[in-house]
């Protein structure tokens, strides 16, 4: 049952990226796609710009939680 559940987070967290980089990245790069939801998340520029700025948020509270950890063990 676990191995289940972390091979099903797997596939999830892999297929997010790819959903994310085709939207960051490619999608840009390529001709102008006949299929809407191609289309949709070619001409998103919310997402575009959010989901990497959400990273460096992430990266910062990330450190902070680790900060505040480090000095509640020395505490």
């Amino acid at each position: 049952m676990v191995k289940a559940l972390g091979w099903t987070l797997l596939v999830i967290s892999l297929s997010s990226l790819g959903v994310f980089l085709y939207t960051t990245i490619v999608a840009h790069l390529l001709p102008e796609p006949s299929h809407p939801l191609l289309r949709l998340l070619r001409e998103d520029e919310f997402y575009s710009l959010a989901v990497p700025t959400t990273f460096s948020v992430f990266v910062v509270a990330v450190y902070l939680n680790w900060f505040a950890i480090s000095l509640y063990k020395s505490a």
